[in-house]
């Protein structure tokens, strides 16, 4: 069964060591067929920032066989930390210290 406990826990688990400088923060939603999940940097997306997320986002759907997919998005943000929104996410998994001036 999925649940937002569940699903968090995953995703802790795939976050452990693959945290890197430029991630500002890691959002995670979900459905009954879907896991989506959202990188977001403070620097021009890479092909590596891409393949990051793709390898955390494999860890998680190792965890739920019976989910159809996971969708993976990696973002660009400067924008005051307060301003990150959560939209149609769950949550924030992972969300960076920053200080506010």
């Amino acid at each position: 069964m999925l649940t937002y406990q569940n699903i968090m826990l995953s995703v802790q688990r795939a976050l452990l060591g693959a945290i890197k400088p430029h991630m500002r923060a890691i959002l995670v939603g979900f459905d009954e067929e879907s896991i989506y999940i959202k990188s977001v940097v403070d620097q021009s997306v890479t092909e590596e920032d891409r393949e990051d997320l793709s390898i955390i986002g494999g860890e998680i759907l190792a965890d739920f066989p019976f989910i159809n997919s996971i969708v993976e998005e990696c973002s660009f943000s400067n924008d005051k930390p307060s301003a990150l929104t959560i939209n149609s996410f769950k949550g924030f998994a992972y969300m960076r210290y920053e200080l506010c001036e």
